[in-house]
């Protein structure tokens, strides 16, 4: 990172303002230190960039940022990763819970079939019985009729 070589008496003159400057107790005497003087004074020496190791070089801050952003970026990529990842398992569990209630629904309807109604108390209410015998065309109960018709006159 050289800069165009510039001759004795242009970097001379350049030392001479650069101590002007800094003696004047202006903002740039201010934002930087003795140490950042004697910095960019061996920068003009040697045709560097004359902020290039003080305060005002930007390029760590850039480079830092640079660096931050990266690491910004590569935790939301991990976390979208992990959402897409957890919706995956929400969607496997719901289809499992769904497989699960239709073995429920088989196993209540053969249950019905079989005369055995009355060991599904266990398993389920009586209203969720009744809306499965309508649902599967299953003959109903005296039972379910009086529970269908206390229903009916709840809702009046």
């Amino acid at each position: 990172m050289t800069a165009k070589k510039t001759n004795t008496s242009t970097k001379a003159t350049e030392l001479q303002m650069l101590d002007e400057i800094f003696s004047l107790d202006g903002y740039l005497a201010d934002s930087l230190t003795q140490e950042d003087l004697r910095t960019m004074k061996n920068n003009i020496n040697s045709d560097f960039p004359i902020f290039m190791g003080t305060r005002m070089d930007l390029s760590k801050e850039i480079s830092r940022l640079e660096d931050l952003n990266e690491a910004l970026q590569d935790t939301v990529t991990e976390l979208r990763a992990g959402l897409k990842s957890r919706e995956t398992r929400i969607q496997d569990l719901e289809e499992e819970v769904n497989g699960l209630k239709e073995i429920k629904r088989r196993l209540m309807i053969k249950t019905i079939q079989a005369g055995n109604e009355m060991d599904l108390e266990d398993l389920t209410d009586h209203e969720e019985v009744i809306k499965l015998k309508l649902q599967e065309c299953l003959p109903l109960t005296e039972p379910d009729r009086q529970a269908l018709l206390m229903i009916m006159d709840l809702a009046e």
